[in-house]
C-alpha cells in the first residue's frame, strides 16, 4: 500500500513501513504513513472479528499476539 500510495519502490516502501513500525519517523511521515494504511487496517480488523465471530468459541480470546516486524502496525 505504501509503494503504491506514495508512488515508490516496493524496497523503498518496505524500508519506510519497518521505520514507521519502529517509531523512527518525523511526525509529518509519520501521519502520511498512517493515514496511506487505515484502510487497509480498517479491512484487516473487519475481516480479524468477522473470523473470530464465526469460529466455534465461547469465549473471545483476551489477548491475541501477532508476530513478525511489522505487527506493530
Amino acid at each position: 500500500r505504501i509503494s503504491h500510495e506514495l508512488s515508490m519502490s516496493f524496497e523503498e516502501a518496505e524500508s519506510i513501513k519497518l521505520s514507521y513500525c519502529e517509531g523512527q519517523l518525523e511526525k509529518k511521515s509519520d501521519k502520511v504513513i498512517h493515514e496511506a494504511l487505515l484502510s487497509d487496517i480498517d479491512i484487516w480488523i473487519s475481516s480479524l472479528d468477522f473470523c473470530l465471530k464465526e469460529l466455534p468459541m465461547r469465549k473471545i480470546p483476551e489477548k491475541i499476539l501477532l508476530c513478525g516486524r511489522a505487527s506493530g502496525m
